[in-house]
């Protein structure tokens, strides 16, 4: 609990001098994990590094959930369309040219430069989130609801990139390419949807036997 109080203070501290600086706090909190890290002054506790890929999903899981929260069913009706097109053929495009082109000017296989692409493809809901938020409670775009649009396009983004990125590595645990890995994919960015759709029907049910 110390290590995590010490790194809360000092990510808060920093993010506020970045800010100071006119730059973005996220910044000066990515400085103190990089410089807190394991390769440069190692302060983070080891019981922290261990539960640290937890410890992401986590942060992930509250930033697309205060979207999520800030999205109206109308604006979603009309932005669905562009913010999926948004999510996926730009990522798609950029996976698929790191993979065809990486091999040629390095010297990494065409499974490494998959996961190179599935990296550089990513877009950091953490970034975009809290700024559209903002744009959106200041009313900035709000006539074509662009602030939704994109916000929706990056929460989706990084949901499934993260799905391809851990295909992937699972087929770099395995050593080769495999269409079991593929065929994951679909499958998993399906099933997610449809939990989500599934709890969102159950909620919004228990919601209303609530006010009746």
């Amino acid at each position: 609990m110390f290590s995590i109080g010490i790194i809360l203070l000092c990510a808060l501290v920093l993010s506020a001098i970045m800010r100071k600086c006119k730059l973005p706090g996220l910044v000066g909190m990515l400085l103190v994990g990089i410089l807190f890290g394991p390769h440069m002054f190692d302060f983070i506790a080891p019981e922290i590094l261990v539960f640290s890929a937890e410890l992401r999903q986590l942060a992930l899981i509250i930033i697309l959930l205060r979207a999520g929260f800030s999205f109206d069913i109308t604006d979603l009706r009309k932005i669905g369309r562009p913010a999926i097109l948004m999510a996926f053929i730009p990522a798609a495009i950029e996976i698929v040219a790191v993979t065809i082109f990486a091999p040629m000017f390095f010297s990494v296989t065409r499974l490494e430069a998959a996961i190179m692409g599935a990296i550089l493809a990513a877009v950091s809901p953490a970034v975009v989130v809290p700024r559209m938020l903002q744009f959106i409670k200041s009313g900035h775009g709000q006539a074509n609801r662009v602030p939704q649009l994109v916000m929706a396009g990056a929460s989706v983004n990084g949901i499934f990139v993260l799905v391809v990125f851990s295909s992937f590595m699972g087929m770099a645990s395995d050593g080769y390419f495999n269409a079991m890995g593929f065929i994951r994919m679909p499958v998993a960015i399906v099933l997610g949807v449809l939990v989500g759709i599934l709890v969102g029907v159950i909620s919004r049910q228990g919601i209303l036997r609530e006010k009746m």
